[in-house]
């Protein structure tokens, strides 16, 4: 009986939330549909002209600007560029599913707007209050309308996706104080009477109880998003393996041989940033000492954590391969569950972020502060985090902690998986003593080699690329960098103080010898 009541559960569930989306869309459009009537027999009532007079009357220091701002904000083009900035931001962060799906939503609104504007205000056919230039139909506010509908679903979409609550609130109280100010200075700049207002606020929630059921469904419909990525012609899946996509590659999993397997297709959008960032194409794809760079990043990443915490905590790679032009990386599968992007899995990411910053590795893959970096991570069933990610797909003008100086004198701007050698060298030097009691003698042993490898490997890939741009900052750092020539040309004057010193000296204790003869 128990069994049945839990099966059922679920469905009352939706059912209960199914008949109170009705009943509030219901009161929505009754309210509306009241609001438009009355207006329709009354354009310009009694209760607008006092609401608008007084919003009108505010007088405060900046409040013009203010508000001129806020309603240049919502208008056409900016609207338009904040909605493709909120598309290209979930596709930057993985989210590729989201990101169409919520360009299929903004595109959606757009025609509705347009349509509402053309349609129903000419319907209603309210003109603007007093001697607006402005001749279309006052009759709701589109930009409200909009700008109810833009804000709202970038606050559904950050409580869709767990942001934190201390940043949700933040974002919460932000985006309804921007919407609220909308409202005022749509009344304000005298563009639209208070009641126009209204209908806007009612409209905007009216479409968003309906573009948010129908993004959810996108974004999980099959028919949309999920080619048979089996199928590409660079991938060779098997009947039991697991098939993934990410911003810039296929990914294969395969448990029978213990691999997953990556073959990178990036967008245009990810290669034109890289040729943008390096002039050259996306390294995965065909430069082979990038893969083989990537190799040893990984067993560097791994030696770390072995020292740190105790455990290899880096799926290691197997090979990469660039036969026949189709580059592929391939890693150790690791079985386990996705993680949650929770406090235990950022405190271990913040722990890793630090150790790697420190040691001179990049660390936006493994980053807290990337609401993606907790995909990077799989929950072992051990119980311990493993990392199956390091290689990035997008660069960044961001180093690490520590790492802008080594960054600027050696060109590596803007970033992307690079490692400061200086400063790992330094690292394994300074912690010699530890490092040897962690991983023995002969993990030293390979820490310096596995080093040594990466470097040379990683300086291969560099050079073969233009980089433009890195090597004029590298250039113009060297020039620039007062500082470091005053402390090299010091170092000099104290070594030839020295090598006087002792000339004077060894001299000195000639002419004593001889003395004594």
């Amino acid at each position: 009986m128990a069994t049945n009541n839990q099966t059922q559960s679920p469905v009352a569930y939706r059912r209960i939330w199914l008949a109170l989306w009705i009943a509030t869309v219901g009161m929505l459009v009754a309210i509306l549909a009241v609001l438009t009537l009355v207006i329709e027999d009354n354009p310009e009532s009694s209760l607008d002209f006092k609401a608008l007079n007084w919003i009108a009357g505010w007088d405060a220091p900046g409040l013009v600007g203010l508000f001129e701002f806020v309603s240049f904000m919502t208008n056409n083009i900016p609207g338009l560029l904040m909605a493709l900035f909120a598309v290209g931001f979930l596709w930057l962060l993985g989210l590729s599913r989201e990101a169409k799906a919520l360009f299929v939503i903004w595109m959606t609104l757009g025609l509705v707007v347009y349509m509402g504007d053309a349609t129903y205000g000419e319907w209603v056919g309210r003109g603007r209050p007093f001697d607006s230039i402005n001749d279309h139909p006052s009759y709701p506010s589109g930009h409200v309308f909009g700008s109810t509908v833009m804000f709202g679903f970038w606050l559904f979409i950050a409580g869709y996706y767990g942001l934190k609550p201390k940043f949700l609130l933040v974002g919460a109280v932000l985006l309804v104080g921007f919407l609220l100010l909308v409202g005022a200075s749509r009344v304000h700049v005298q563009e639209h009477w208070p009641s126009d207002v209204v209908a806007g606020y009612l409209l905007g929630a009216l479409w968003l109880l309906v573009l948010i059921p129908f993004f959810v469904y996108l974004r999980k419909a099959s028919w949309f998003f999920n080619p048979n990525l089996a199928e590409d012609p660079t991938v060779v899946a098997c009947e039991t393996c697991r098939v993934e996509k990410s911003i810039a590659n296929v990914v294969v999993l395969n448990p029978e041989e213990g691999t997953t397997t990556k073959v990178y297709n990036p967008p245009p959008l990810v290669n034109l940033m890289y040729w943008i960032a390096v002039q050259a194409k996306f390294p995965y794809t065909g430069n082979a000492a990038a893969l083989e760079a990537a190799v040893y990043r990984r067993k560097i990443g791994g030696l770390l954590t072995q020292h740190r915490f105790g455990k290899n905590l880096v799926s290691p790679a197997k090979s990469a391969n660039c036969d026949h032009g189709n580059c592929s990386f391939v890693t150790e599968y690791v079985p386990g569950n996705k993680v949650a992007n929770d406090a235990s899995s950022q405190k271990f990411l913040g722990e890793v972020a630090e150790l790697f910053a420190e040691a001179g590795l990049g660390v936006w893959q493994i980053n807290p502060r990337n609401p993606h970096a907790h995909t990077n991570l799989i929950l072992t069933p051990e119980g311990d985090y493993k990392i199956i990610d390091l290689e990035s797909a997008i660069v960044t003008v961001m180093p690490a902690k520590g790492q802008l100086r080594s960054a600027l004198r050696s060109g590596n701007i803007p970033i992307f998986d690079d490692i400061d050698f200086t400063r790992l060298n330094a690292y394994i030097n300074t912690h010699e003593e530890a490092l040897k009691a962690s991983l023995g003698t002969q993990g030293l042993a390979e820490f310096r080699e596995v080093s040594g490898q990466g470097e040379l490997l990683i300086r291969e890939w560099k050079e073969s690329e233009p980089r433009i741009a890195g090597r004029v900052i590298s250039k113009l750092y060297r020039f620039l960098n007062l500082k470091g020539a005053a402390q090299h040309v010091m170092r000099a004057i104290q070594g030839a103080d020295a090598i006087a010193i002792d000339f004077l000296k060894a001299g000195h204790r000639s002419m004593e010898k001889r003395g004594h003869h």
